[in-house]
Order: structure tokens, then sequence, then C-alpha cells
């Protein structure tokens, strides 16, 4: 994985060591989650009150409840001290309209843990700020499309104006840019752009991030979909010398010689694809 910042350029490289478990020990896969709380919340109109609800922890040994107002810059006083076997917590000093923030703090005989509810009854509505584009590739729309559907409603909850397009598994590199410059033209508020799957990656530089001499070449370069208004060419780097087919860089390939992105960017960009992520498609998974 690489990204290319301008200014900078440098290659990120993750190594996921896979140990067998064995009493206390766990993957590092699993260290993020035990690291959560992983909480919902129920609201109840009729008689005003929050539930904060989460799942059970086996190695827990206390729980602690705090809450504070939205734009409170600390968290108030201790709302509540419960046994680790507890996973719920009824809050009925709410006010309707009022909004609330919680922390739920784990204590445990292996991993603290924490978690962050933001809750209102009748809560003022969150006002459209920015747009986010989703771009779907078009073989897995159908196969994601409930999680795609909850995405999207979690993204309009939360403020976003969301706008979608799919992505025919044969569009070129230069036909998604045009499909995100006709999208920003249509909603000068688009700001941020997600990919999801595996619309066609750009590949850009000539360079070995990790400094082995067989990768000398072009690496993944999303940021050239975020960048609207930049110059990138295609007609300077020649290297057909790279290890690996997707590194070789080529006159007029259709890959990028730059290694620096050439002007600011005008969109943020993500995007999640687990394609070749040979390991994912042994287990039961939906893509």
């Amino acid at each position: 994985m690489q990204f290319i910042t301008r200014g900078f350029k440098f290659g990120l490289w993750v190594i996921i060591v896979v140990a067998s478990l064995r009493n206390n020990e766990m993957s590092a896969q699993n260290w993020s989650l035990k690291g959560s709380v992983m909480a919902s919340v129920e609201i109840n109109e009729a008689k005003p009150s929050i539930l904060l609800k989460w799942s059970p922890e086996s190695t827990a040994t206390k729980y602690t409840i705090y809450r504070k107002l939205k734009d409170a810059k600390a968290w108030g006083s201790l709302k509540a001290t419960l046994a680790g076997t507890e996973v719920s917590y009824l809050d009925t000093t709410v006010q309707i309209g009022q909004t609330y923030e919680y922390r739920i703090t784990r204590a445990a005989s292996d991993i603290p843990a924490n978690g962050y509810l933001y809750a209102a009854i009748k809560g003022p509505a969150i006002e459209s700020k920015n747009a986010v584009l989703l771009l779907i590739d078009s073989r897995i729309q159908d196969s994601l499309k409930t999680s795609i559907n909850r995405l999207k409603n979690d993204l309009y909850n939360e403020g976003w104006d969301v706008m979608q397009v799919v992505v025919d598994k044969n569009a070129t590199v230069p036909q998604v840019k045009d499909l995100i410059l006709n999208q920003k033209a249509l909603n000068p508020k688009l700001k941020t752009l997600f990919i999801i799957g595996h619309v066609i990656v750009p590949y850009a530089g000539n360079d070995a991030y990790d400094g082995h001499p067989d990768h000398i070449g072009a690496w993944p370069a999303d940021s050239y979909y975020a960048d609207l208004d930049g110059t990138w060419t295609d007609d300077s780097v020649d290297n057909t010398d790279a290890g690996r087919t997707e590194n070789k860089n080529s006159i007029g390939d259709g890959k990028f010689d730059q290694a620096y992105i050439p002007s600011d960017l005008e969109l943020e960009v993500g995007r999640v694809d687990f394609l070749i992520c040979l390991l994912f498609q042994k287990m039961k998974f939906n893509y």
C-alpha cells in the first residue's frame, strides 16, 4: 500500500504476524477489538430515558459510565459503576431535545477498553455540510447491497450528502476520473471520495519505497482520483525491469510518471478492497 503526498513520498507495508492462541495470548487482529467496548443505544420517548447496551466480555471486571453534553470540554461526573457481568445501563436523567455523549470504560483482567456513544431524544437535526461520493465496483453492488445501504444511511445520518456511482469492471482510469469530475460539477459540496471494491487502481511513480531494487517502479496512487486539477503525465518514465508486472512503468502505458502529487488534493480519498487478500477467500465473506 503506497501513499504519495505532495512534497513527500513514502511507502507503507503492513506485516501481520499470526501466532497460535494459547492461554491469554491473542492474534494482532483481535487487539483493537478487545480494546473496544462494542456498544449501542435505545431511546424511550414516552418515559424519557436512554439505554446503553454493550457486548459481554468474559474478562471484564468492572464498567464505569460517564456522560457529558455535546459541547462540554471534559467528561462530567461518574454516572455509574457496574459489575463486569453487566451489559447495559439505563440513564433516566435525560431531557428531550438535549444531546449527550457517553463513555463506557471497561476494566478487565487482560485489556482495558473504552466505547463512546452519541445519543439524544428528538435532538436537533444535523445539517448537511459536505458530500461524499461512493464509487462502487459493479461486481459487488448486488452481493453487498445491504451493507452499502447501511453505510449510505449512516453517512446521511451523520450529516453527509451521499452520492453514488457504480463503476463498470472494464472502466479505465481516465473514465473513472471523468466520472468523479462530473459528480463534482453536479455537487460543488463534494468533499470525500470513498471507493468500494476493485475499481481500477491508478499507478504512478518510479521508486522502490521499501529499498528493494526489484520494486522500483509504479505503485498504487488513488490520490490521482482526488487531484481534480493537477497535471499527471505518462511520457518520461520508462522502466521495464521491475520484478512485478504491476510495478513496470513505460511511456504511454497508462501509469503516471509522478512520484509526488503535482498539486493540492481537492478531495479526501479512501478505498476498501479485499480482492487480492487471498486469506479472506477461505472465509465466509460476501466478497
